[in-house]
């Protein structure tokens, strides 16, 4: 009787510990929330921040790259931002990455490179647009006029990939990173901005055979009303010959005239 009694006030105490667990961590939740924004940073002015400041003794560089990103940016409309930070702490560049991208580019076309100076580990979050369904039910990715498609999202990370440096954690090494993702997303562009003038070039001949054709047409509309009022003017109307009879000396013509009388009836006049 006494172990089912200890049971039932176990159970009474567990169930009151968990209600205030719940309870604080209710109202704990918005506190981390609040603790989360504000320790994302804002976006820098220049596009790179170097928490780590590995460009510390050497700002002219960090000012190049800079320079660099914000001509393709302001050129493309794309956004493009990196973030360098010593060594991250309760969180990795995968989720760091995200972070950023929210807060920094949000629906916009762009993308973030987040780099750990420490173990030279580093992420890239592309804009992420909804995706289309066909008529089959297949998802198609939606590209914005200033968005990069998947195949340059990954030739552009192939090229990083494919670095090679002893000093992962310098400066000179940071440098040639940001440069070539910076290079990749130039050419990326430069191709898609090279590949307009065809696909309009395209269109206007397209565009100047349809008026051509239409044009002839009216030509030969028009040609052949001309030729239809030729052949009406061409034509004359002949009057047969025919014998008519002899007129009777009326000035304005001739012809019979027939006249008939009457009498009064007899009984009529009676």
């Amino acid at each position: 009787m006494m172990s089912r009694l200890d049971s039932m006030a176990f159970k009474a105490l567990n169930d009151g510990v968990n209600r205030w667990a719940l309870f604080f961590l209710m109202l704990a939740l918005p506190l981390v929330g609040q603790v989360l924004e504000d320790s994302i940073p804002r976006a820098p002015e220049g596009r790179i921040l170097d928490e780590a400041r590995l460009f510390g003794l050497e700002p002219e560089i960090l000012d190049e790259l800079s320079a660099r990103i914000s001509s393709i940016s302001d050129r493309t409309g794309y956004e493009i931002y990196v973030a360098i930070f010593d060594s991250l702490i309760g969180s990795d560049v995968k989720e760091q990455s995200q972070w950023l991208q929210d807060a920094w580019v949000g629906d916009a076309a762009g993308v973030v490179l987040v780099l750990e100076s420490d173990s030279s580990l580093f992420e890239i979050a592309w804009s992420r647009m909804p995706d289309a369904m066909s008529e089959s039910g297949e998802k198609v990715p939606v590209l914005g006029s200033s968005d990069l498609a998947p195949q340059d999202q990954i030739t552009i990370l192939n090229s990083i990939l494919a670095l090679r440096s002893d000093e992962k954690s310098s400066a000179e090494s940071a440098q040639t990173l940001i440069k070539t993702f910076a290079d990749g997303i130039d050419e990326a562009f430069k191709e898609v901005d090279e590949a307009q003038p065809a696909r309009w070039n395209v269109r206007v001949l397209m565009l100047g055979t349809g008026l051509l054709a239409g044009m002839l047409l009216v030509g030969l509309l028009v040609g052949a009303s001309i030729r239809r009022s030729d052949r009406k003017v061409a034509d004359r109307l002949i009057f047969p010959r025919v014998t008519v009879g002899m007129r009777l000396g009326a000035q304005s013509g001739g012809g019979k005239i027939s006249s008939r009388s009457f009498d009064v009836l007899p009984h009529e006049k009676a």
